[in-house]
């Protein structure tokens, strides 16, 4: 990581880089402290912050923007509050790291050519030493499950073991701040807290007193459910939001997308007072 430590600048800027971190947008929490006593129900932590150094903050900032939409060098100025050069040195670093990817869209019917488009790499990781290739294990690991228990068994299992992490998880959200469950809660603590502090960006599309539709741009197990959806998203994935829903009582959530299914991000709509559980395998 020393290749991408940034050059020492003068201290005026360095404070305003600090302060930018407060960025005002509705789903960035990358980097945004974690209140105090708050846990985190995935075990995961601020793994991705320690392992950038510090000044590399508004490169998480930056990738978090860019998860859910492409934008331009002037829209991250605007958003994150720093000047066009400071947004466009980050940029290179995170595009010679292949963290993101760089497009020209086609003309807008304005003069002039239109301006570069940045957006998140789909299988975009952080740089890390040595190189760690954990989807083969866990591919290798699916594939012997099926091997040894024959796939309609291998199914069951996963979709009670999801179950019983999504259980697991909400019991260890509700422990850290308990309150009843509303879809106000649930995008707060849950979607916009446990799944975030997962890596995985979020991005919540509408709210009711009785529904919550929100997306996942990115998947932990990505590389393994493009290979395997069937064992990761219809089986493991289904349990792990069936687990939920029991925890949460009397919820039914709905997969309308898939990203293991090729569609450009996973989609739920959990619908709060819903009499029969989700039937979709």
């Amino acid at each position: 990581m020393a290749g991408s430590a940034l050059p020492k600048s003068v201290p005026g800027r360095r404070r305003r880089a600090g302060t930018d971190r407060r960025v005002r947008h509705a789903n960035v929490q990358a980097v945004a402290p974690r209140p105090r006593g708050r846990q985190d129900p995935f075990g995961a932590g601020d793994t991705a912050l320690r392992m950038f150094p510090a000044p590399t903050g508004v490169r998480l900032q930056i990738l978090d923007l860019l998860t859910t939409e492409a934008l331009t060098v002037a829209q991250l100025a605007q958003e994150l509050r720093l000047h066009r050069a400071t947004v466009q040195y980050h940029l290179a670093h995170l595009l010679g790291e292949q963290l993101i990817t760089e497009t020209r869209p086609v003309g807008s019917g304005k003069a002039g050519r239109p301006a570069l488009l940045y957006q998140a790499s789909r299988h975009g990781s952080v740089p890390g030493f040595p190189v760690r290739k954990y989807e083969l294990l866990a591919n290798l690991a699916l594939r012997t499950l099926v091997s040894e228990l024959g796939e309609p068994r291998a199914k069951e299992v996963l979709r009670a073991q999801g179950q019983e992490m999504g259980k697991s998880f909400l019991a260890k959200a509700a422990a850290s701040d308990p309150r009843e469950w509303s879809p106000r809660t649930f995008e707060q603590e849950f979607v916009d807290g446990a799944m975030r502090s997962f890596g995985i960006a979020t991005k919540v599309l509408t709210r009711t007193a009785d529904t919550l539709v929100f997306r996942c741009y990115t998947c932990p197990f990505l590389e393994a459910a493009e290979s395997m959806a069937e064992l990761v998203c219809d089986s493991l994935d289904l349990g792990l939001h069936e687990g939920i829903d029991q925890g949460l009582g009397g919820v039914r959530t709905e997969r309308l997308t898939c990203l293991g299914h090729g569609d450009p991000y996973c989609e739920y709509r959990m619908t709060w007072g819903a009499k029969a559980p989700r039937a979709r395998d």
